[in-house]
């Protein structure tokens, strides 16, 4: 039910919704309960959760927008052009930061940064 406009914003957020899902069930997998000591790749899941919260937020206030049986005569046609185009390249954007905090569940360098963190603060392992 989604306006076409806005076809290609609703099935990334449905795409990558789907791989947070399948994600977060293999960190547990993996993880198990150590999944409560594991901060960097709680911070990720949580971003990536953000993101996506706000991309359902603007897509949603796009589609209201672009419903023909909402006509705010308020609001010019040029306007509505612009927060369209703006709207989009949100998605766009946000959906790349998706993209990358996910990736990073699984490909990443935390065991080297909580190695150098550990000599900054001079914590012993």
């Amino acid at each position: 039910g989604l306006h076409p406009r806005l076809a290609a914003e609703g099935q990334a957020l449905a795409r990558l919704t789907r791989r947070l899902a399948r994600d977060v069930s293999r960190l547990l997998a993996k993880h198990q309960e150590r999944i409560l000591d594991e901060q960097l790749l709680q911070q990720r899941v949580a971003w990536a959760s953000i993101e996506l919260y706000a991309m359902a937020a603007v897509i949603s206030k796009l589609a209201t927008m672009l419903n023909p049986m909402d006509d705010d005569s308020t609001v010019e046609p040029s306007q509505r052009a612009r927060d369209l185009v703006i709207g989009k390249g949100y998605c766009r954007h946000a959906a790349d930061r998706v993209r990358h905090r996910l990736k990073g569940l699984f490909h990443n360098r935390d065991d080297q940064r909580l190695a150098v963190s550990d000599a900054v603060f001079g914590i012993h392992g």
